[in-house]
């Protein structure tokens, strides 16, 4: 906890956080009133309950009862760490106690759900988001438009409590995770926050409960947030500094608090913006690139629906496709942006075009191998500029520009110029020269259409060849390590990254590009176990990268010694017993498995790098691969998943099967339509004559 600042601000803060602790207990105790004692309390889409309690207290809080024993246990104290303490869980305790009468719906509250803040691990641990902003109060000197738009166009999740969201309400700002601008509700929702901040910690730090000290370390040294607080000083606002004081969270006020030799004052957007980043050490690297709407990987989650937009191309409506090519440095001219064919000016709202974006980069670190890997990025880098939409890639892509983005000066030219910009920053130490042709001209589209459709075939055949037997090293990935210090990931050609981001190619690209970074090669040496998948050199490397937590791990088994999870798994793979097979449970599936237990729940069992036999995070596209649980029978051990997995891995999945020889295998996997209890999912399992029943006991 942070030492104790003047004593000004903590007199104040006291009587803010006994006015919030006061109102908890009556609360507390009306709702005791009218409900049983034994009636859970807990936030929705979370295994933690109340994760601030589950956090910082040692005895548990789960039901009614219980919560009113903590909060008259509780007491303030005079110093930062009591404060801070007594704030936090008096504002989280209010703010779950409004779902037990429905004065809020999952769907209305700023709860960050456990899943969402598995989701944004990866963009939290490879800088893609490189800090959170949590804005409370409301704006009186600083421009809160021009606040909230700083940290949109440095890449930063922004959270809101209080006035504010009001303020950007009116300025008609478009809000939700999807742009990394969430409003979490008023006052105490900044408990909301601060619950989220503890999850990060429980998720990939897999911290022990009640632990409140270990806690207070890992937010101050591994969540990169800080606080604006805007507005008057006043109890509850002073409470809030202290409070983020106490988890070694810097606070930036648009006025000066009293005696608050720790509180930075700004009075300027830009200027408490520099101070936030400053003060919790966050680098922001690389220039804009020159397009007229705001641009951030805030932006990236952006929708442009038909209505909205002034262009479009792709998606149905037009021929659209998207190519890039290494090419001899000699051949090709740096930052030069061509447009074959018409822009859009002038043209009327929903303009349909035809459209090539053609990039051509070239350096003494580029392989061809490498082409696919920066192509993939298109995607992300068009996503960032406000007002530009992208989906899909290669000649399935579709595009839009906003009638605001139009109106702005958005026009194709600068598509051109974003790719020059993001590749160079982020693969400059293999590309050194970028030139990118943006064309409309139909003719000529329609002359390379089949070359580039021809180049795709031939990737995807390279791609098919990279098998684990082809390679001579795998590559590790320690991206998550920041957040969970244990975990190792190992890549192979056959193995995507847990988090379904990084494959072997994009391991060996990242090596390339930053050898002191977390991807780095594993030469395949001292094959202990073919079928485990188990070598001397890989245990050696994962015993040194896991602090000697680890001494072995089987890249091709569940049941021994498997990889670890850090937290951003997109699906769980775990052991059935009494079907004799595993079940696979995706991160958006809300419902309960035949376990009775839902992904969450499973998720806080194994992750943070534990180790842990018949669990295991993985990729969603793993299910295809050849080295799927091979030591355990792989795919024929699938007994159930999710539907909307189903569908998601769709025709490929069949056709995995049908390689297997077993072509009517995915029909016979139980999703919930067919089966939601452990009894009906056996029963289904013998009624189709699943495979899983007829192999050895996994067990």
């Amino acid at each position: 906890m942070s030492e104790a600042t003047e004593s000004g601000l903590l007199s104040t803060a006291k009587q803010g956080a006994d006015t919030l602790l006061t109102l908890a207990r009556s609360t507390c105790e009306q709702a005791l009133s009218t409900h049983p004692p034994e009636t859970p309390i807990s936030f929705p889409t979370t295994s933690y309950q109340l994760p601030l309690f589950y956090s910082l207290i040692p005895s548990p809080v789960t039901t009614l009862e219980e919560l009113s024993k903590a909060l008259g246990e509780l007491t303030i104290g005079d110093d930062v760490g009591g404060i801070g303490t007594a704030t936090a869980l008096s504002a989280e305790a209010i703010e779950a106690l409004a779902f037990l009468d429905g004065e809020k719906a999952a769907e209305e509250t700023g709860f960050i759900p456990d899943n969402l803040i598995r989701q944004l691990g990866l963009p939290l641990v490879d800088g893609t988001i490189p800090g959170i902003a949590v804005i409370f109060g409301e704006a009186q000197k600083v421009d809160a438009v021009e606040l909230v738009r700083g940290y949109q166009e440095r890449g930063l999740l922004t959270m809101l409590v209080g006035p504010v969201i009001g303020q950007l309400e009116a300025a008609e700002l478009e809000m939700g995770a999807e742009v990394k601008l969430v409003p979490l509700g008023q006052g105490t929702a900044v408990a909301l926050a601060l619950n989220a901040a503890a999850r990060i910690g429980l998720i990939f730090g897999n911290l022990p409960a009640g632990e409140a000290a270990q806690m207070a370390d890992y937010i101050q040294g591994k969540v990169p947030a800080f606080l604006n607080l805007l507005g008057e000083q006043d109890p509850i606002s002073s409470a809030v500094a202290v409070t983020c004081l106490a988890f070694g969270l810097p606070v930036v006020a648009e006025r000066a608090f009293d005696d608050a030799g720790e509180v930075l004052v700004e009075t300027e957007a830009e200027a408490m913006i520099t101070a936030s980043l400053k003060a919790r050490s966050i680098a922001i690297v690389g220039e804009r690139p020159d397009v007229p709407t705001p641009f951030g990987s805030a932006f990236e989650g952006e929708r442009i629906r038909k209505a909205d937009s002034h262009f479009q191309a792709g998606g149905g409506a037009s021929v659209s496709f998207e190519l890039l090519r290494m090419a001899p440095v000699e051949e090709l001219t740096d930052g030069e942006v061509k447009l074959i064919g018409e822009d859009i000016d002038g043209t009327t709202p929903l303009h349909i075009s035809p459209l090539a974006i053609i990039v051509r980069v070239g350096g003494d670190g580029m392989q061809e191998d490498f082409e696919t890997v920066i192509e993939r990025r298109i995607h992300d880098y068009l996503n960032y500029a406000m007002g530009l939409w992208h989906m899909g890639q290669r000649d399935i892509n579709w595009i839009r520009i906003s009638k605001e983005a139009y109106s702005a000066g958005l026009r194709l030219i600068h598509m051109g110029k974003i790719l020059h910009n993001r590749i160079h920053q982020d693969f400059g130490k293999i590309v050194q020269v970028v030139e990118v042709d943006i064309i409309t001209d139909q003719v000529k589209i329609k002359n390379l259409l089949p070359q580039a459709r021809k180049l795709y075939h031939q990737r995807d055949l390279r791609l098919a060849s990279l098998t684990d037997e082809a390679v001579e090293e795998f590559y590790s990935c320690t991206l998550c390590q920041s957040f969970a210090p244990i975990h190792v990931c190992v890549v192979t050609p056959e193995r995507l990254g847990l988090c379904g981001s990084v494959s072997w190619l994009d391991a060996r690209a990242g090596y390339q590009i930053l050898p002191e970074g977390g991807n780095k090669p594993i030469t395949k040496e001292g094959l202990i176990d073919e079928t485990l998948g188990e070598w001397e050199s890989v245990n050696a490397f994962v015993r040194q990268a896991s602090q000697n937590k680890l001494p072995r791990i089987c890249i091709y088994s569940l049941m021994e010694a498997p990889m670890t999870s850090c937290g951003c798994f997109e699906a769980i793979l775990m052991v059935v017993p009494e079907a004799n097979g595993v079940l696979v449970v995706n991160r958006e599936f809300e419902g309960d498995t035949p376990l009775g237990l839902p992904f969450s729940t499973l998720a806080g069992n194994i992750s943070g790098g534990v180790q842990t036999p018949g669990f295991m995070g993985i990729s969603k596209r793993f299910l295809l691969s050849g080295k799927f649980i091979p030591a355990e029978g792989g795919l024929r051990r699938v007994v159930w998943l999710p539907e909307e997995l189903k569908e998601f891995l769709g025709e490929e999945l069949g056709a995995r099967a049908e390689k297997m020889g077993m072509p009517d295998l995915i029909g016979k996997i139980a999703t919930e339509n067919e089966t939601r209890t452990l009894e009906e999912l056996i029963a289904h399992l013998k009624q189709v004559d699943h495979p899983a029943l007829g192999l050895s006991a996994m067990i």
